[in-house]
């Protein structure tokens, strides 16, 4: 694509921020080696008529060099932003233009005079955990102002994902954390003494943490314990109450830069058998109590953190059924339980997909039973091969998936990963201070979201 007033050629970066759950289409900006992207225009992406291109603000010539650790929106130097709003095009393919700079196969050849250090800063480091990159704070000045940037929290947010470790809690002590890998995952405070008064920690969702205050009031506060950044919601018009239950819902999105989350409430009345849901959400900053009211008997008593997967928050029941509730349309439905669920089983993510993790003790040998699908049918039975589950005695409960092959679960007081393919466990921790039956475990990702103040 070439500007048709011009003899030279211009190099065009195409960004996508990927199809859509439930959609075939993408969408996507252009952007021009010139620091251009393009404006509205009712051509189709490839017609006969070029696409007008409007310069981008250089924020280069910038005499501030300040950049914030808390990623509080400060943009660092060499940086551009659009004087307006990217035209967004809806197309069902997207063809790859390729020049002198790809091989054969439309891949883009390296540069043979890269310089390492860059190479490492954009392709490895987002993928890295936030303790680990922290480190690397001090490799540089330059890494450092990588690091502090306000667009590498933001993708790194986007990139890693990974269970990084669990939030405990016993009822009327502290938080703490326990990592999956203590040189890799960990996090200043866990007791996350930065909020203002004494909480409780509720649910997390892709390193968002939701926490409610001790003293009854209803008071949720948001918090990033990397950054030990957080905000506090205002108050909901509806009383919640004690036997409430929460779940957060954030997904980074590729594009965009301003975090956006919700947090969903569904609370019952007293005398009033049914489950309301209260939604916040970050964009409005508000609350509101949707329409739609859960009449269903077996989800009357809901139990658990709540997860959130794919536009739905899924709660546990304690008579053997799931409620879930989709986000858009403010619709719940119901889902199966395997018939023997419990405390020691737990929802998970495996493969992108719903599934309930169980363990079965049958002969004094250990089995994890996978189930999935929509009616929660058996699909897969593991047998722990390895000797450490041997024992009986101990009572075994499984807290999370990781990278769809790893299960982790809690033996006694060993915290165990077993690896499914090869059939192997290993033990994180030996004696964690409290056992399978007494205190609640929340999967938790090693990220550095940034979250805006109100």
């Amino acid at each position: 694509m070439a500007d048709g007033d011009s003899d030279s050629d211009s190099s065009f970066v195409l960004v996508s921020e990927g199809t859509s759950v439930g959609s075939d289409s993408e969408s996507f900006v252009i952007v021009s080696g010139d620091n251009c992207v393009s404006s509205d225009s009712d051509e189709d992406l490839c017609g006969g008529r070029r696409h007008q291109l409007k310069k981008l603000v250089d924020y280069s010539s910038s005499d501030s060099d300040e950049v914030l650790l808390d990623c509080g929106g400060s943009l660092g130097k060499g940086k551009y932003v659009g004087t307006n709003e990217f035209h967004i095009y809806p197309c069902k393919r997207i063809g790859h233009f390729c020049g002198d700079d790809c091989d054969e196969f439309g891949v883009k050849k390296a540069e043979e005079n890269a310089d390492i250090n860059n190479v490492t800063m954009e392709y490895v480091l987002p993928f890295l955990p936030a303790k680990t990159i922290c480190r690397f704070r001090s490799v540089s000045k330059h890494w450092d102002k990588w690091i502090t940037n306000p667009f590498f929290a933001h993708k790194q947010a986007y990139t890693f994902r990974n269970i990084s470790g669990f939030f405990c809690q016993l009822p009327g002590e502290k938080p703490s954390f326990v990592s999956l890998d203590g040189d890799a995952y960990g996090i200043p405070n866990p007791s996350l003494d930065f909020l203002p008064q004494s909480v409780t920690v509720r649910t997390a969702c892709n390193g968002l943490l939701c926490c409610a205050s001790c003293d009854g009031e209803n008071t949720y506060y948001i918090c990033n314990p990397v950054n030990k950044e957080w905000t506090v919601l205002p108050k909901s018009e509806s009383y919640h109450g004690s036997e409430s239950v929460l779940a957060l819902a954030f997904e980074p999105s590729v594009l965009g830069f301003e975090e956006h989350f919700q947090l969903v409430c569904a609370f019952s009345l007293p005398d009033l058998p049914v489950i309301f849901f209260d939604v916040y959400s970050s964009r409005s900053s508000s609350w509101h109590c949707s329409t739609t009211v859960c009449c269903e008997i077996d989800a009357l008593h809901l139990t658990g953190h709540g997860l959130f997967l794919k536009g739905m928050v899924l709660w546990e029941t304690l008579t053997g059924a799931i409620l879930a509730f989709n986000l858009k349309g403010e619709q719940y439905g119901i889902l199966p339980l395997p018939p023997c669920s419990g405390p020691h089983g737990v929802m998970a993510e495996m493969y992108g997909e719903l599934c309930y993790i169980l363990p079965v003790l049958e002969d004094s040998v250990y089995t994890l039973e996978i189930y999935g699908d929509m009616d929660m049918k058996l699909k897969r039975i593991i047998p722990l091969a390895d000797g450490i589950f041997t024992d009986g005695y101990e009572e075994l409960r499984a807290l999370a998936c990781v990278n769809d092959d790893v299960v982790i679960m809690l033996l006694g007081k060993k915290l165990i990963a077993y690896h499914v393919k090869a059939e192997k466990a290993d033990i994180i921790h030996r004696d964690i201070g409290t056992s399978a039956g007494y205190a609640g475990y929340l999967p938790y990702v090693n990220s550095l979201v940034h979250i805006n103040h109100p």
